[in-house]
């Protein structure tokens, strides 16, 4: 099993989210997505899918899913 990055792959699991919906809020591909959680991410690209993922599940500005 992969460790790498395994508190954004339990985030993901834990609030019912796929990483197919995870890339397209982020505007990538799920293939590039992967390619990238197969290395421990970058500062930036974790906020960016923590980001993402905040979205998807109504956490996003202000807590309460409006913008």
């Amino acid at each position: 099993m992969r460790t790498t990055n395994l508190d954004v792959r339990i985030a993901v699991i834990d609030n019912n989210i796929n990483f197919k919906q995870v890339a397209a809020q982020m505007g990538v591909t799920p293939e590039y997505l992967s390619r990238v959680m197969g290395r421990q991410l970058n500062p930036l690209m974790r906020a960016r899918i923590l980001a993402a993922l905040a979205e998807l599940t109504g956490q996003g500005v202000g807590g309460d899913g409006k913008e």
